[in-house]
């Protein structure tokens, strides 16, 4: 599972890019946080490349999780639509999009 975002964006080394994935880190522990890379594609993540350095960007979210959902059977729909909230507060709405990674 990945979080999409698909907006013209230009990384801090000045290449353009219309997409790209972020790829989360998630903390569950005394906090609640998760820190994310974006990649340009999956394949550059699953095969180890460096992540896009994109200013605009956001790379940690604070989460909330309550405890039916930490125990529900979504709790991972529902922090990356709560990390998607907080990137397109940045970038602005509709240019998020919940994806499957392939097997």
């Amino acid at each position: 599972m990945a979080i999409k975002v698909t907006k013209d964006l230009v990384t801090s080394e000045g290449f353009a890019v219309s997409e790209c994935f972020c790829f989360l880190s998630i903390y569950l522990t005394n906090g609640t946080w998760s820190n994310c890379a974006y990649y340009k594609s999956e394949a550059d993540y699953e095969t180890g490349k460096q992540p896009l350095n994109i200013q605009e960007l956001p790379t940690r979210f604070d989460l909330t999780i309550s405890a039916e959902t930490f125990w529900g059977t979504e709790l991972a729909t529902d922090i990356h639509n709560q990390c998607i909230t907080q990137i397109e507060a940045v970038i602005g709405t509709g240019t998020c999009e919940i994806v499957t990674l392939e097997p």
